[in-house]
């Protein structure tokens, strides 16, 4: 993998999406990647390994360690990022949708209460408080917009509410698909070159999806 794909993949994973993450897949890059704060060690994500590796067996785990940062909840460094590659975004929906999620979901919420309270960064008024636990980009999910989605997992998540968080995220990526809105400006076009990733983020208070980016205003001015 090139220095300028891993500064992209790490950039996505502190929060800033990118388009790289809606390029086709080259033929040495692995279909799914799992990057994780050096404070994770490999045996921490051996179950979700094993669960990804039904999507497909090539599974790259890689750790990272970006700099100290203040931001919003959902766009700080989470403590797991899982990107899926394009060709593999249709198999993991499927299966969360089919008899085969039980494993899939057991193995996401194992990990997310074992790795969650890692990732700490300093808030407003120098408060440390902690970062989201895990974020799912699906790679070129919405086609025609060349964008992909990405969903955020916050820490203090119940075992029922991340099993029930990843239970809907097929129907979150088909709604996104049957609306068809366009959210960003049409690739060649002047604006054409901005970051093209639509961003959930699990509101424990509600136990529903709520999208943050773009927001209601990037709609009205950029829609």
């Amino acid at each position: 993998m090139s220095l300028s794909h891993l500064s992209s993949r790490l950039s996505q994973a502190s929060g800033v999406a990118t388009s790289r993450g809606t390029e086709p897949l080259k033929p040495d890059e692995p279909s799914i990647q799992v990057l994780h704060l050096r404070s994770i060690e490999p045996s921490d994500l051996a179950d979700l390994r094993e669960a990804l590796s039904t999507v497909s067996e090539n599974v790259e785990l890689r750790d990272y360690q970006p700099e100290p940062q203040a931001n919003v909840d959902w766009a700080l460094p989470a403590t797991a990022a899982i990107f899926l590659a394009a060709p593999f975004v249709h198999s993991f929906l499927s299966t969360l949708g089919s008899k085969a999620a039980e494993g899939v979901v057991t193995a996401f919420a194992s990990t997310y209460k074992r790795i969650k309270g890692r990732s700490k960064w300093v808030r407003a008024g120098g408060k440390i408080g902690e970062g989201p636990v895990m974020n799912i980009l699906l790679s070129n999910a919405l086609p025609e917009q060349q964008a992909a989605i990405v969903f955020t997992f916050p820490t203090q998540m119940s075992q029922t509410q991340v099993r029930t968080a990843l239970s809907r995220l097929p129907a979150i990526v088909g709604r996104e698909r049957r609306r068809g809105r366009r959210y960003f400006p049409k690739p060649g076009s002047v604006r054409g070159s901005v970051e093209r990733s639509v961003r959930f983020y699990f509101m424990r208070s509600s136990g529903r999806w709520k999208r943050v980016w773009p927001t209601r205003e990037w709609d009205e001015r950029f829609g």
